[in-house]
């Protein structure tokens, strides 16, 4: 987290009203941060959350996160009047930093299962109908080209691409070729590429749905309220666009496999997977909602995991001891893929 984002941001953040000059001075402004992978923060003013504020850094990877971030959170304004529950409101953008609500309450998923606070079936259950709603929502015409991110750059790795933020990291270029030579987990990445928006692919209405493009545990807040129904929100919306159902489901299963794959037998984690039932039934009960088949969810689940052990290698530098999950994750995708194989065999 560079400090020195968040003390060019805090005295504009008090030129344009959102905070206190004084309390600034004297200390009584903070700021939390919140994401390794971002530059993410809550802003307290005498320990009150005032915002969350999210910069993006520059990137050598092609799009415009920023604007394409911005462009969701417009269409999610007009949303919110029909489904609130989607995502934290945008309050403003400063300087090209976003200012998202905040609430003191609010925790990650894996916080909220970990916890026990929730039943996991009930908080499984609601993420499912939220991205039903998503997947069922009608966006404005020029919004998916506005936000389209393109297909999941870990979908290029059958042909041995990267995209450029991680090329010159050897080993991370080792495993891409360990995937790429794979011919099942190789396979599995060229059929779910063939099926992608843009690509050839569509739903089954023949148009791209909405998809947020980034669902992982992290990136859903739960209203932490006793007694109440789970209220769910998406967090990190840059991803968004055009894309597959299947894609955003395979990152509630992936959530469920990437921990348990560090700590049991590979197929005994991949048991695991029968804990996202909930969050599959809930969205096949959204009216509108695509259609998701078993076969599109385990070739989309299978990408997820590799994606996973890539960005688990990345965050190595961060963390040396994430790169111990890497064999046990790719195993895990390479189990379902050889599965796939064999079933359309």
């Amino acid at each position: 987290m560079s400090s020195s984002i968040w003390g060019r941001l805090l005295p504009r953040l008090v030129l344009h009203g959102w905070l206190d000059g004084d309390a600034a001075l004297t200390g009584r402004v903070t700021v939390e941060p919140r994401n390794r992978s971002h530059e993410v923060a809550v802003i307290r003013q005498d320990r009150r959350a005032v915002c969350v504020a999210k910069h993006h850094r520059p990137s050598p990877d092609p799009g415009d996160p920023a604007a394409a971030e911005v462009a969701i959170y417009r269409w999610l304004v007009a949303q919110q009047a029909s489904d609130p529950a989607l995502a934290p409101a945008l309050l403003g953008v400063v300087d090209g930093t976003l200012l998202l609500e905040a609430r003191d309450r609010d925790v990650p998923l894996h916080h909220a299962v970990r916890d026990g606070a929730r039943q996991p079936d009930a908080l499984f259950a609601a993420l499912g109908g939220l991205l039903g709603r998503l997947h069922a929502a009608a966006p404005t015409p020029g919004l998916l080209g506005a936000a389209a991110a393109g297909a999941p750059w870990v979908l290029a790795l059958a042909e041995g691409a990267l995209p450029p933020s991680l090329r010159g990291d050897e080993r991370i270029a080792d495993l891409a070729a360990e995937v790429a030579g794979d011919r099942d987990l190789a396979g599995c990445l060229t059929a779910l590429a063939a099926r992608w928006p843009g690509t050839g692919g569509r739903d089954r209405t023949g148009s791209a749905v909405l998809v947020h493009g980034d669902i992982k545990f992290d990136n859903v807040l739960v209203a932490s309220a006793p007694g109440a129904r789970p209220r769910l929100r998406l967090l990190d919306w840059e991803l968004a666009g055009p894309g597959l159902a299947a894609w955003d489901l395979a990152g509630v299963v992936d959530g469920l496999l990437v921990p348990a794959l560090q700590v049991l037998p590979t197929a005994r984690a991949l048991t695991e997977r029968a804990h996202a039932a909930p969050a599959l039934a809930a969205h096949r009960g959204v009216p509108g909602a695509p259609e998701v088949s078993e076969e599109e969810l385990t070739l989309a689940t299978v990408a997820r995991l590799v994606q996973s052990a890539i960005q688990l290698l990345a965050m190595r530098h961060l963390e040396p001891a994430r790169a111990e999950a890497v064999p046990p994750v790719l195993a895990g995708a390479r189990a379902l893929a050889e599965h796939a194989s064999a079933r359309a065999a």
